[in-house]
């Protein structure tokens, strides 16, 4: 996990000051400000002033949507007024806040406005900083070459400036970016120029932030350049910079930026293989994300302890934390009807045991008085043989008591049974309830299945292939999709965020724009269907920092020259040839809003006539079972693909199932499985 830049935190607070003082000076609050402004007319300057630091105010709590709602009042205000300057600080603030909720258009939008007004101003401590936002919403959509010309209009302002307080922060930001343009190129060596000038900057802001005591900007740059020497393998340089960051972030009282540098040594200690000096690390940052419910860093931290754990042999540690990892992936999906299904069948199975105990209870007394009244009545018929003159009363009256506990016994019988036919009802509501649920999920299953590619069209594509596709529940995170442009054929094989129902949301969604890349918008390079892709998942479903996406394996055929093309992202394809498996090339990041946000890598697929392409997901390998209860693996996988590759395709899928059940046993199934074979 890279170390995130908050750099950017300061820069905005240095930035955009209202008055003399800052935000946290500022002692009118929300409710109290917005009644000042009632009593004010739409002109007032004062009441615009308002606006703005109620957005500030707004922005500090994260309250986004309210941020932008007053930040926009303010800007109707002053859109046609002659005060440029508080106009440019309106849109500078709209643009900040959008780009703070991920929404990239409209805060390039924004600060190119804002830039205008300033330039417009001569106002050049503004321009330097809206250069910095504005480059930073390009480095955030992986436009690295746009991003470092504002970066460098930023340091040569502030330069002019001679502005110490904020040149460290910008020799860091053209550092970090420089690395960036060096991943993207895939240079991964020291002699790479964009890899030293990386390191150059980083180095520099840090010299530049300690003679400024900007703490936060030290820390950032150690960081950063501890990330890039990990990617070098330069282990004990990688190291040294993390631990001179923690020490800062403990000192500083930083937890979140703590939790991230303890990822960041623990991420070293793992590339080294020392897994038992990794896991405290890892365990420690998870605590952070467990207790400030940060679902990404808990994800990454149960991700990296499963590794761990799992090369240690501690298989019990590995697979609880698989299921916590899994969960958390999961976690977007709404259980309350699963929650109300069991809460009232256990009020039925509370209610209806208790029902039954009444009514034994009834019962015994009612057997109990019978037997005790016909004793009653046997000694009074004896006695009244003997003395019937005497005892004529009592037995006038014992047989009056005998009718009144019958009428009761007859009575409680009946308020039990009714009782019973309330608890058959509310059994009967639960089970059509129910019935209900799984009817629409088994509705959805149809849905998905008629969406995803049909064999007969793979068939009709391909000829030789078959796909082993095995979800979870009945609807699936998993898909595999497929379609046609003029000479072209499309196969995906993808894992999308979670499993079930919220999988299968994600499943349809992500269909949804491939598809859309492809037909409507006419793209047919596989590496820019996942780019496009990527793009439309941030703007649609990230706007309040999800990672949901997807991995996957994109292909593209040419029915002409038979020529293959492919992308993947995350999950890699393997093909087997002769008794060889080749493993092919893949990006790491998902397509989806992730760490990195480089372009995807496209690649021509060399092969034979004969050989075997097999594309799948991480749910087979993954999968806990065999005798000590651990994961299948990939090499395991990957060498049984190797000895059924020249089975007949029907019969390798027959095997694949087979094996899997046999491994998994009497496990839960952890995660969905695809698996595709095409025999080239």
């Amino acid at each position: 996990m890279k170390s995130i830049s908050k750099y950017l935190a300061i820069l905005l607070s240095l930035s955009f000051l209202l008055s003399s003082s800052s935000i946290k000076s500022q002692t009118s609050k929300i409710d109290s400000l917005l009644e000042v402004n009632k009593k004010l007319k739409d002109t007032d300057t004062v009441k615009v002033l308002n606006l703005l630091k109620i957005t500030q105010e707004c922005r500090q709590k994260q309250d986004i949507a309210n941020a932008i709602k007053y930040a926009k009042e303010a800007e109707a205000l002053f859109s046609k007024s002659k005060n440029k300057s508080l106009y440019a600080k309106t849109n500078y603030l709209l643009g900040v806040t959008h780009y703070n909720n991920t929404q990239y258009k409209e805060a390039l939008a924004y600060m190119l406005k804002a830039l205008s007004l300033y330039e417009e101003q001569k106002d050049k401590a503004k321009v330097a900083n809206t250069y910095n936002v504005i480059a930073l919403i390009y480095q955030d959509q992986t436009f690295y070459a746009q991003a470092q010309e504002f970066h460098l209009k930023c340091l040569k302002m502030r330069e002019e400036l001679k502005d110490s307080g904020n040149l460290g922060g910008s020799y860091s930001n053209i550092g970090l970016n420089y690395y960036n343009i060096a991943k993207q190129k895939r240079e991964d060596n020291y002699e790479s120029q964009n890899i030293k000038d990386a390191i150059s900057h980083l180095k520099k802001a840090y010299d530049l932030a300690v003679r400024s005591d900007n703490i936060q900007v030290q820390a950032n740059s150690l960081g950063n350049l501890s990330n890039i020497m990990n990617d070098l393998m330069k282990y004990d340089e990688a190291l040294k910079y993390a631990q001179q960051a923690l020490k800062i972030y403990q000192e500083t009282e930083d937890v979140y930026q703590e939790s991230v540098s303890l990822i960041d040594i623990g991420s070293i200690y793992l590339a080294q293989k020392k897994h038992k000096e990794a896991i405290p690390y890892f365990e420690k940052s998870l605590q952070f994300g467990i207790e400030n419910k940060d679902r990404e860093i808990q994800h990454y931290c149960y991700a990296n302890l499963v590794s761990c754990y799992e090369k240690i042999g501690d298989f019990t540690k590995a697979f609880k934390y698989q299921k916590e990892m899994i969960a958390v992936k999961d976690s977007l999906f709404n259980s309350e009807n699963s929650k109300q299904i069991n809460d009232m069948q256990v009020k039925y199975d509370s209610e209806k045991k208790e029902s039954e105990n009444k009514l034994l209870q009834v019962e015994n007394e009612l057997s109990n008085k019978t037997l005790k009244s016909q004793q009653i009545t046997m000694y009074f018929v004896i006695g009244g043989l003997l003395i019937a003159v005497f005892f004529g009363f009592f037995i006038f009256k014992s047989l009056k008591k005998q009718r009144q506990a019958n009428f009761i016994i007859s009575k409680q019988k009946n308020e039990v049974e009714a009782q019973r036919d309330l608890i058959n009802q509310q059994k009967h509501l639960v089970e059509e309830h129910q019935k209900e649920i799984l009817d629409s999920i088994h509705y959805a299953k149809r849905i998905q299945n008629t969406i995803i590619a049909h064999k007969d069209f793979i068939d009709e594509n391909l000829e030789n292939n078959f796909v082993y596709f095995n979800p979870k529940d009945i609807v699936s995170g998993d898909f595999y999709w497929a379609t046609k442009k003029d000479n072209y054929f499309f196969l995906a094989a993808c894992d999308s965020t979670g499993h079930g129902v919220p999988g299968a949301f994600m499943s349809l969604l992500n269909i949804g724009f491939l598809s859309e890349a492809i037909n409507e918008k006419d793209i047919i390079e596989p590496s820019e269907i996942f780019d496009y892709t990527r793009g439309r998942l941030i703007s649609s479903i990230s706007k309040d920092g999800q990672k949901d996406g997807f991995d996957g394996i994109l292909i593209r055929i040419d029915t002409i020259t038979k020529e293959i093309m492919y992308v993947a992202a995350n999950n890699n394809p393997v093909i087997v040839s002769g008794n060889q498996l080749l493993d092919l090339a893949v990006d790491k990041m998902p397509v989806g809003h992730g760490e990195r946000k480089q372009n995807f890598s496209q690649h021509k697929l060399e092969y034979k006539s004969g050989d075997m392409l097999y594309l799948y997901t991480d749910g087979y390998a993954d999968q806990f079972g065999g005798p000590k209860g651990k994961k299948f693996k990939y090499k395991p996988l990957n060498e049984m693909l190797i000895s059924i590759s020249t089975k007949p395709l029907s019969e390798q899928s027959e095997i694949l199932s087979n094996r899997f059940n046999d491994w998994r046993g009497d496990l839960e199934q952890v995660d969905d499985v695809l698996i595709i074979g095409i025999q080239l």
